[in-house]
């Protein structure tokens, strides 16, 4: 018996500034390393904290992404694909809510292996805006 390594990595488009209001801003992550085995049973996920604000399944269930309520009429997923790596959310308005710590985690099963992979990036948003300064004065208060 023998093990493949995988030397999945995982690439975010690093830290980025929000303007608060009627704005876009994207967040992407890239995967390398991956057979199109792994690629076909890849899974992806963008955390906020603790929320799981979207939700990429493999693509061999060929099934829907899942986008939390918080920010579904707000986003657009443009999901990797066995010929394109890189994953999107556009967010399409912008609240004080978004800026914080935003995680991506990519799993995976290894070639004959029977534990899953599970690979993170993590990246920050800052938003700028009156208004957020304002709600973070009166949440100290």
């Amino acid at each position: 018996m023998f093990s493949v390594l995988c030397q999945i990595q995982l690439q975010t488009s690093g830290s980025l500034t929000a303007v608060l209001g009627n704005n876009k801003y994207e967040i992407t992550c890239t995967y390398s390393g991956l057979t199109s085995a792994q690629i076909t049973g890849l899974t992806l996920k963008l955390r906020k904290g603790g929320l799981a604000l979207i939700g990429i399944p493999p693509m061999y269930l060929n099934t829907s992404n899942t986008i939390h309520s918080s920010v579904q009429n707000r986003v657009v997923v443009a999901r990797f694909g066995a010929i394109n790596p890189v994953t999107k959310v556009t967010f399409n308005s912008i609240t004080c809510d978004e800026a914080g710590s935003y995680t991506w985690s990519a799993s995976f099963y290894e070639v004959g292996g029977s534990a899953e992979t599970t690979k993170t990036a993590t990246q920050q948003i800052t938003v700028k805006g009156k208004r957020c300064i304002i709600d973070l004065v009166i949440d100290l208060n």
